[in-house]
């Protein structure tokens, strides 16, 4: 799917904050957690990874649940926190149902994660 292509994002963030102050100097000793995928994931020609994800889901094991769970989503072609955190954005396929898809997540991960759509120009 090229990125000229408009996309539709959706964003879902737990209510709890990661610090980047926080993040950083974790980074050199944290370690992958088992069964999280950490790889580069590749969309529109563009390659999207996040090296905060490790030491951001070594302590705060939701987010990983939360990526995982988007990953194997059917409307979902890529997944990837955002920054150092918490949100995690995931990049749909074109026409899905957003909200059915926000349901979900509600229902089977936390009733009160904060979600927004979006969709690039």
């Amino acid at each position: 799917m090229p990125l000229s292509e408009k996309l539709s994002i959706l964003l879902l963030k737990p209510d709890f904050l990661v610090s980047t102050e926080w993040a950083y100097p974790h980074w050199q000793d944290s370690r992958e957690i088992p069964n999280v995928s950490y790889a580069a994931q590749e969309f529109g020609g563009q390659t999207f990874v996040n090296d905060l994800e490790r030491p951001v889901f070594e302590k705060f094991v939701f987010l990983a649940q939360l990526k995982m769970w988007l990953l194997n989503q059917a409307e979902v072609t890529a997944t990837i926190m955002s920054g150092s955190g918490s949100t995690v954005f995931a990049v749909l396929y074109p026409n899905v149902d957003i909200d059915l898809l926000i349901k979900r997540a509600r229902d089977q991960l936390d009733r009160e994660l904060w979600t927004c759509q979006a969709h690039t120009l």
